[in-house]
């Protein structure tokens, strides 16, 4: 059985082939195109060679440099070499474009899917959807989630997301709004996206309904929804609603305690950040650096000295002390205590 362009494409990228340097699509596929008749463990043993082989260059090639490696014209190499692209193929060379540096060339990939007639394809056009919204092009992707003759709860929450992202909440509650009236129930990702369309006090109204909505389909205790809405509840200035939801997360993770960490500090209540900040090390819940930079930003003036060397020496033995971010916050603890 012969393998396909999408296959090469896909290992390459398991690899770290695809990360590394898309600017040699294009070899692997002539490799693969060169060596295609010789059965799938050649192919596969080509591709492999290929995509390490990229990776030790990698590591050699300054960060610098590989900013500067070529980004135009990957995709249209591969298309050359590809005789029949496939819908598969057109979604990993969207997917190689969702960055605002190609968005010249993903939309030449656009342009492409539509005159093979596959532009209706609801797992193309997700793709799509996705690639314009990374590119931070709203009006593109409206274009095409309006166009989708199909759409799925990923369709929407991507729309959805595009909207979250470039500040336009209103539209984004009218979309979640619409897709229920459709028939398209929200998943947890939907609700988690949704109420980052809540920004402050103003939008509290809103984040209650949808947290109503999540308590109905029983996502609240999911670690993702839940850290959620509780970084809605800080945000909107609502400390007791965000502990209650806090308290109901199941295996809660580095992120939710630093949401509720951050709900404390934004409220200036010190002493219940640094109970806080105890309690997850004694769970075994290791901090990261936002962590960090969280509750040193809590502690306020000199009679929290003592707390924050503690902090400052618990950096030092995690690894951070070198991290330009967390060492800023360290300074400016040390100035305020």
């Amino acid at each position: 059985k012969r393998v396909s362009l999408a296959t090469i494409a896909h290992v390459c990228d398991k690899l770290g082939f695809l990360h590394g340097c898309r600017h040699r699509i294009a070899e692997s596929v002539l490799v693969w195109r060169r060596h295609r008749g010789g059965g799938r463990g050649h192919a596969l043993s080509t591709s492999f060679s290929i995509a390490f082989g990229c990776r030790r260059r990698v590591k050699e090639v300054p960060y610098g440099d590989l900013c500067r490696l070529p980004r135009k014209g990957r995709a249209k190499a591969v298309l050359r070499e590809a005789s029949q692209p496939t819908s598969t193929t057109f979604s990993f060379l969207v997917q190689a474009c969702q960055n605002a540096e190609v968005l010249s060339e993903g939309r030449c990939v656009h342009a492409l899917i539509v005159r093979r007639g596959l532009e209706r394809n609801m797992f193309v056009g997700n793709h799509l959807l996705c690639m314009y919204r990374k590119c931070g092009s709203v009006e593109d992707a409206r274009t095409i989630f309006d166009g989708m003759p199909q759409r799925n709860v990923v369709s929407w929450t991507t729309m959805i997301g595009a909207y979250v992202q470039c500040g336009n909440e209103t539209e984004a509650f009218q979309l979640f709004t619409q897709m229920q009236l459709e028939g398209v129930m929200p998943n947890k990702i939907t609700f988690a996206t949704i109420l980052n369309a809540c920004p402050g006090p103003s939008a509290l109204a809103d984040g209650r309904l949808i947290h109503a909505q999540a308590v109905e389909r029983q996502v609240v205790s999911d670690v993702v929804v839940g850290t959620a809405i509780v970084y809605m509840y800080y945000r909107c200035g609502s400390l007791e609603d965000a502990c209650s939801v806090f308290e109901k997360i199941s295996n809660r993770n580095v992120v939710s305690w630093t949401a509720m960490l951050s709900a404390y500090a934004q409220h200036g209540y010190v002493e219940e950040a640094l109970q806080l900040f105890r309690q997850m090390q004694r769970e075994g819940v290791m901090p990261n650096k936002v962590t960090f930079i969280t509750i040193l930003s809590a502690l306020p003036d000199p009679a929290a000295f003592a707390e924050g060397r503690l902090i400052h020496a618990y950096a030092v033995e995690r690894g951070f002390e070198l991290d330009v971010v967390v060492g800023n916050a360290i300074v400016n603890m040390y100035g305020k205590c």
